[in-house]
């Protein structure tokens, strides 16, 4: 049986690591004191851990739209000087 990427968690979540864009569903995110950062689901009660990256491995991430994968609290920004 398949599971759905919902299934994973309700939220939509965008990470930059040092080599790619990575999308994927969790029920939610922690950064950890060592800078490791966790996707987890609620599973009987219990956290689950679905995807892990070392401090210094991703860059930034936010919660992400399913409809065009942007920030969902961002309204616009502007790119200062590049």
């Amino acid at each position: 049986m398949t599971m759905q990427p919902y299934e994973y968690g309700r939220y939509y979540w965008f990470v930059k690591t040092c080599t790619s864009d990575i999308y994927l569903n969790a029920g939610d995110v922690k950064v950890t004191p060592a800078g490791v950062l966790l996707f987890v689901r609620d599973l009987n009660g219990k956290k689950q851990i679905l995807l892990a990256f070392a401090a210094g491995e991703w860059k930034y991430f936010f919660a992400a739209s399913g409809f065009n994968g942007g920030a969902v609290s961002v309204d616009h920004w502007n790119a200062v000087g590049k």
